[in-house]
């Protein structure tokens, strides 16, 4: 691994929280940036050179001010992300906006009773691009409008993924995310909890019509998706059997953490480190 920051392309509803909480207890408070608001966003947009040079993890709702290399601040950075099955993303997108208090999208989707329908199909500024291809603009770094073909955009996603980006989680497969991501950077990994659950029950307000909806506009995602996909489990593939067992031991340990959490009363987010 390079001395480059990390930096963490967060695509909501990803994991990326829970990402978060134990890559975070890597590094030292100051050497971290974190924007995820309006104003931490409005408190951080200009860094000097200097200054940049202490951050050794940035992570946020950010996309990159270049792609190749991938740049964010004016400094050359190693960055990752992780993605998800592209319509479950948007479900569980949605759903947080609409139930989740302290976000910014929460009074406008209840005030104006915007559908799960309503978000992905809109053309208003505030939703327009959230619910078609959102994934594949995120890592592109190409904007393209949703009814149109865009394999420009697919090609610039996919060629980031394989050779701009160090590395590609998936959310699916998140504790194999964790493991050969932790390999790649050399930082610890701890049993954890899920952070920002839903509630699954809204789930039943959309339509099977709405999915399909869902998957007509997102058509490009899918195809980053399944890139994404297959470029992991090429990886993980290259893996040995130590490493398999390590995951598979992870996961049991990890399933005992979350149950022994559920019983406290006070939870403090502790994460317990578990050796590579």
């Amino acid at each position: 691994m390079n001395n480059k920051p990390l930096f963490f392309l967060h695509i909501p509803r990803t994991g990326g929280t829970t990402v978060d909480a134990i890559l975070l207890k890597n590094f030292n408070q100051d050497s971290v940036l974190k924007i995820y608001n309006a104003n931490e966003y409005k408190n951080n947009r200009f860094y000097d050179s200097d200054e940049i040079k202490k951050i050794k993890y940035i992570t946020g709702h950010l996309l990159l001010d270049k792609y190749d290399p991938p740049q964010i601040y004016g400094q050359e950075v190693s960055v990752f992300t992780f993605l998800r099955d592209p319509i479950q993303r948007l479900i569980s997108e949605y759903i947080f906006y609409k139930t989740w208090t302290n976000n910014h999208l929460y009074k406008y989707i209840n005030e104006n009773k915007i559908s799960f329908r309503n978000y992905i199909q809109s053309s208003e500024k505030i939703l327009k691009y959230r619910g078609k291809n959102f994934m594949t603009r995120c890592i592109s770094g190409v904007g393209f409008e949703y009814n149109k073909s865009s394999l420009v955009a697919l090609a610039a996603a996919k060629r980031n993924l394989d050779k701009n980006f160090f590395f590609v989680g998936i959310t699916e497969q998140f504790t194999e995310s964790l493991f050969l991501l932790s390999k790649k950077t050399s930082l610890n990994i701890f049993l954890h909890e899920q952070h920002n659950k839903l509630n699954a029950k809204l789930k039943n307000e959309i339509s099977d019509d709405d999915i399909n909806v869902a998957k007509e506009l997102n058509q490009t995602d899918y195809s980053l998706y399944n890139f994404a996909v297959k470029l992991f489990n090429d990886r993980i593939n290259n893996e040995g059997e130590e490493f398999k067992r390590n995951i598979y031991e992870f996961k049991l340990n990890n399933v005992e953490y979350q149950k022994q959490m559920l019983k406290m009363d006070n939870n403090d987010e502790k994460l317990i480190y578990l050796p590579k």
